[in-house]
């Protein structure tokens, strides 16, 4: 998923604080058992004096399996044994009050999360880890706005991450290329050939740039410590996954719009050459926008475009069909209105002389030819918006017909009343917030895929099981994507 190269000088510098205690207690907790982490959660939640007989109490164990435990926890430094007591150290108390969440089975590594360790370290190095103003009023609001703002600004972070050791990259690809989005440390240690110290000390790097962290999770047989990105990162990437493009078929069952490839671009070839040999009447309209053709001319043009009249109630779609051939020529400037005749402009034949996918790019780069006109509001109906679908499409990764609904389910684009997908506070939780879509706006992206983009020969379109579908062309895959 992630290339990531040396563009960005990295400035963590373990060595600026006191790491060894950090890397210290992490291996410790590695062989933390579910009765381990009862007893630890109990002296962090209690007063700064335990009597031992209360802990026993509350804990319901015998002496000897309460000071078997005490013994081993004694290494984290958290408290020390006085008589029949223990005296709780405060400054490790704060260590591990954020430590001993990772064995919560509900615990994420959000926002939150990142603050508090970030609160751990001492104040004076932040501004020279982080790209944020010295004089900031609020360090962790800048670094926010500096590294996760949005999914583009925190992809091109991670993107540009130059990390000390090609090990610790291959690691954050393996986790972002998983399905689970989830590694097991275990299995990362043997793989890459690191002791616990080296692993360690890979993990408060990548915690510390803002990439990922360990958990642990309950097993029957204790725990497990697996590797996860930040909550918020993952979230969104898991509806990238749930909400990436599948293709629902190959041609079969497809009803196609049409067989012809360009086939707008053909149709309007032809209405075009027909004006070059001999211009046509037009029937007087009520406005100098319409225009419209007698019933017999648009049968002779149904014909001649290589179609069929199927009923003559379908003359009238026909009818409004090379109207918007007539008014897209004369808005591209290859034609014009003339006293009630359609005309050739003297553009034409240098557009007639061109190759189909020239005649596509002309067509689609022309600044006349957008969605005006299509009762879109001014706001919603800009060049912007319109490239802001288009880019969409470079989330189809294989061949096939898509279905447009489950395709217009993933979008994220910035258009409407939506802006751009932004990391936002709600309550005590962070998240991506994504856009809620009013109707007129996802028909605008409707018309953009299945009118723009067809019309252009970008994609194909068509009718799946009773829903519309479309396919993205090699011509649009390569215009577009």
């Amino acid at each position: 998923m992630l290339d990531l190269c040396v563009s960005r000088k990295n400035k963590i510098n373990l060595s600026d604080y006191n790491h060894l205690m950090d890397v210290s207690n992490r291996k410790l907790m590695t062989a933390f058992t579910p009765q381990d982490v009862e007893v630890l959660e109990e002296i962090l939640y209690g007063s700064i004096r335990i009597p031992l007989v209360k802990l026993k109490k509350n804990l319901d164990l015998s002496s000897d399996e309460l000071i078997k435990i005490l013994k081993k926890l004694e290494e984290t430094k958290l408290f020390a044994l006085d008589s029949d007591s223990i005296v709780v150290d405060k400054e490790m108390r704060k260590y591990y009050d954020y430590q001993i969440m990772k064995f919560d089975e509900d615990f994420k590594p959000n926002m939150n999360y990142i603050q508090g360790i970030l609160k751990k370290l001492p104040i004076h190095i932040l501004p020279i880890w982080y790209a944020v103003p010295r004089s900031s009023n609020n360090i962790f609001a800048s670094m926010i706005e500096r590294y996760f703002k949005t999914p583009y600004i925190y992809e091109r972070y991670l993107m540009d991450l130059n990390l000390i050791e090609p090990t610790m990259a291959g690691i954050i690809s393996e986790l972002f290329e998983s399905n689970s989005l989830e590694l097991d440390a275990l299995t990362v240690q043997k793989k890459h050939e690191l002791n616990r110290e080296q692993f360690e000390e890979f993990m408060l790097h990548l915690e510390f740039n803002f990439v990922c962290c360990t958990k642990y999770v309950q097993e029957e047989d204790g725990y497990r410590e697996v590797i996860v990105p930040y909550q918020e990162w993952a979230d969104f990437l898991r509806f990238r996954q749930d909400h990436c493009p599948k293709a629902a078929t190959a041609d079969k069952g497809v009803k196609k719009k049409s067989e012809k490839s360009f086939h707008f671009i053909s149709d309007m070839t032809y209405l075009l050459e027909e004006i070059v040999h001999q211009p046509i009447s037009l029937k007087s309209s009520a406005t100098e926008k319409d225009f419209l053709f007698d019933d017999e001319l648009v049968k002779q043009l149904i014909v001649g475009s290589g179609s069929a009249l199927t009923s003559e109630s379908d003359l009238m779609s026909w009818q409004l069909y090379f109207s918007r051939i007539a008014s897209r020529l004369v808005r591209l400037g290859l034609a014009m209105r003339h006293e009630e005749m359609l005309c050739p402009h003297h553009n034409a034949p240098q557009w007639l002389n061109m190759v189909k996918e020239d005649k596509a790019l002309y067509l689609y780069r022309h600044p006349n030819n957008r969605t005006l006109g299509m009762g879109f509001n001014e706001e919603l109906d800009t060049e912007k918006n319109v490239k802001e679908v288009e880019k969409s499409l470079d989330r189809i990764k294989s061949e096939g017909w898509f279905l447009l609904d489950e395709f217009l389910k993933g979008m994220t684009c910035a258009i409407g009343v939506n802006g751009t997908v932004a990391l936002v506070k709600e309550g005590p939780d962070w998240s991506y917030r994504l856009p809620q879509y009013q109707d007129e706006e996802l028909q605008f992206m409707r018309y953009v895929i299945m009118q723009r983009l067809y019309e252009v020969g970008m994609v194909s379109v068509g009718v799946f099981k009773g829903k519309d579908c479309f396919k993205l062309l090699s011509f649009g895959s390569e215009t577009l994507c």
